[in-house]
């Protein structure tokens, strides 16, 4: 099981069962589907099976963990291998993880996204070091890619994506 990670302000630890109507109720919030889910309204079994998916990457030091503020769910973050589809565009990134993150609107803009992502980040190189991550945000997600710059992470390309051109970035190891 992945580490619990504790910040200044937050708690992140792994998704479980009880994180699912919570994730789905953020997965389908028209703000957070516009670019998070290309806009399409996932099932609930959606959420079902990324929690059940997470728990088996665990041995890899990888998996989504739930972004919590005194107790209540603000969102996810964490690091899964990049996907096929994704390793199809980008071949270069086959072998990478990928950084994932999503919060819910109303948690947004009080800085909670990057104090996740940068947790999330020391532990994986820390505990793993060497490894490059990658993220993909869609192109008029000006909050996304915001942040993954704030974070150090660079522009690595461009490719079609569902609904919008996405951009692809690289966060080097230290």
């Amino acid at each position: 099981m992945l580490p619990v990670l504790i910040t200044a302000r937050l708690k992140l630890d792994p998704l479980t069962e009880t994180d699912v109507d919570t994730l789905w109720a953020m997965l389908i919030d028209p703000a957070v589907r516009r670019f998070m889910c290309d806009d399409v309204i996932l099932p609930r079994s959606f959420a079902v099976d990324t929690v059940i998916a997470n728990t088996g990457l665990a041995g890899e030091g990888l998996g989504l963990r739930a972004i919590r503020v005194a107790g209540d769910f603000a969102g996810i973050v964490g690091l899964k291998p990049v996907s096929a589809v994704m390793a199809g565009f980008i071949p270069a990134f086959a072998d990478d993880v990928e950084l994932t993150i999503a919060m819910a609107p109303h948690w947004w803009g009080r800085g909670l996204a990057a104090e996740s992502v940068a947790a999330v980040l020391a532990e994986r190189f820390r505990a793993r070091p060497g490894r490059r991550i990658t993220a993909v945000t869609d192109e008029p997600n000006r909050r996304s890619r915001g942040l993954l710059e704030h974070l150090g992470f660079r522009f690595f390309g461009s490719f079609p994506g569902v609904a919008y051109i996405s951009r692809a970035y690289t966060l080097e190891p230290p």
